[in-house]
């Protein structure tokens, strides 16, 4: 807390959710200098990207979690109804489309002394300890 009585939160979020489908799209609250926690959401773009083309009613809901709250704060704030313009072709259902192969490149390799080399160096620590019992 503040002197001004003023709480800094750990997580904000925005939560849109279909109420036909019930598909969830999550937005992140960010807070600026003066601690309002804001999203600038841009509609036409999310509408393809975040709700992958699907127009309808959504609900609105604020989610606050914080250390210091027992459980997460969830607030209705509204609900909407989202049109999304006619597209040529329809939309794609993401979720089930397979994901590009993920390729590693990996590091050669250390070089490591011949292995004659690191079992007289071992023996050459073991060996005081024989002495010592």
């Amino acid at each position: 807390m503040d002197g001004a009585g003023e709480v800094t939160l750990h997580q904000v979020f925005v939560r849109f959710t279909n109420t036909k489908t019930k598909q969830n799209v999550f937005f992140i609250a960010q807070a600026d200098l003066k601690k309002k926690y804001t999203i600038d959401l841009n509609f036409r773009s999310a509408a393809a990207k975040s709700f992958g083309s699907v127009a309808g009613q959504y609900s609105v809901d604020l989610i606050v979690g914080d250390a210091t709250l027992p459980q997460a704060m969830i607030v209705d704030v509204a609900t909407l109804t989202l049109e999304v313009p006619d597209s040529k072709e329809p939309a794609a259902d993401l979720s089930k489309q397979a994901k590009p192969e993920i390729t590693h490149l990996f590091r050669e390799p250390e070089k490591r002394p011949p292995q004659a080399i690191s079992m007289v160096f071992t023996g050459f620590i073991i060996l005081p300890a024989s002495f010592s019992w």
